[in-house]
């Protein structure tokens, strides 16, 4: 199961850090801002199912920054309601690269209509 996080893990940071992402990051970074302004976001928390390595907090603290383009304060914390991945949070705002976001798209999908 941990094997498994850390790949997602690693595939969610690689494809929203990815240099060819560029627009992708960009217009990400546009949003991520006005939820921030709106709710004046102080703060990030950060849930993963298992937890993350040393590593693998600085590369998605700079990733926050990045995006944000502002110093924030991060908090990490362990959810076992998550199977895999990771969500952030700023304010009213949420990225979620976890693996119970896509079960939950692909039954939405593959639901008989």
């Amino acid at each position: 199961m941990q094997k498994d996080h850390k790949l997602k893990l690693n595939q969610a940071l690689h494809l929203i850090d990815s240099d060819s992402r560029g627009l992708f990051v960009e217009a990400l970074s546009e949003k991520i801002g006005e939820a921030v302004d709106k709710t004046r976001g102080k703060t990030a928390t950060v849930q993963s199912a298992v937890e993350l390595t040393g590593g693998e907090r600085t590369r998605i603290e700079a990733l926050i920054k990045k995006i944000l383009k502002r110093e924030i304060d991060i908090y990490f914390r362990i959810s076992s309601g998550l199977l895999g991945g990771f969500t952030i949070t700023v304010g009213d705002w949420k990225l979620d690269a976890s693996l119970n976001s896509q079960l939950e798209f692909l039954k939405t999908i593959l639901e008989p209509v």
